[in-house]
């Protein structure tokens, strides 16, 4: 009778090692389901309401029309394979990880800002002082001599119906993302500089900012010679 109780001891412990590691593996299992993330068209319409999203999507979208106008034909297609592929599965994957340590709309916000950042690396330059026109506006930019740290724009835009408006913005150069330009009227607007010019974009979650009877300055502008 000893003898069979020290045999079954091994047994039950086994039995209770295996049971553990299998709860173990559940549960690791159910944490990776709770990360893991989908962008569809509906829930994207629905964070695009937010304003730090619409800002992150609006970023992204501007600096990627930057890559086009910016790099050769050859380097484009290969950059355009890759932003293929981060849309349809490396935006999922990077929120997927973010959302380890916050909410899923705040992980897509951040999958945003990496890849903006990683875009940005390709086409940014540092600010130029000059005149930038697009047909539909044009605006100024002075910077600060005193070490190239604060910028002003002033700008005129009309929508070729007898509707213009000027906006204006002052900020912070910063030497790798967007430079943030406040308004007095309305809110931020960003400005990149690149070899092909200026992109300048505002975003106010869902919200036209534009100025005037509706007109819109958020274009890609041509630095003038």
């Amino acid at each position: 009778m000893r003898k069979a109780s020290l045999l079954a001891i091994p047994l039950a412990i086994a039995l209770i090692l295996s049971s553990t590691s299998s709860f173990s593996a559940e549960i690791r299992d159910q944490g990776k389901e709770a990360h893991t993330l989908k962008l569809t068209d509906a829930l994207h319409k629905e964070f695009l309401a937010d304003e730090d999203y619409a800002l992150a999507d609006a970023l992204l979208n501007a600096t990627w029309k930057q890559v086009k106008l910016n790099v050769s034909e050859d380097q484009y297609k290969k950059l355009l394979q890759e932003q293929r592929k981060w849309t349809s599965s490396g935006r999922d994957e990077a929120a997927g990880i973010h959302a380890s340590s916050m909410p899923p709309k705040t992980a897509f916000i951040r999958a945003m800002q990496d890849r903006t950042n990683s875009l940005l690396r390709i086409v940014r330059i540092p600010p130029k002082a000059g005149v930038y026109s697009s047909p539909n506006a044009t605006f100024t930019v002075r910077i600060n001599e005193a070490g190239y740290a604060s910028i002003t724009v002033e700008g005129n835009a009309e929508d070729g119906q007898g509707h213009s408006c000027e906006f204006t913005g002052k900020g912070i150069i910063n030497t790798y993302d967007w430079t943030t330009l406040a308004h007095d009227d309305f809110p931020n607007f960003y400005l990149l500089f690149t070899r092909a010019g200026a992109e300048l974009v505002y975003a106010t979650g869902g919200i036209s900012q534009g100025c005037g009877a509706g007109v819109n300055f958020n274009y890609s502008y041509t630095l003038d010679k």
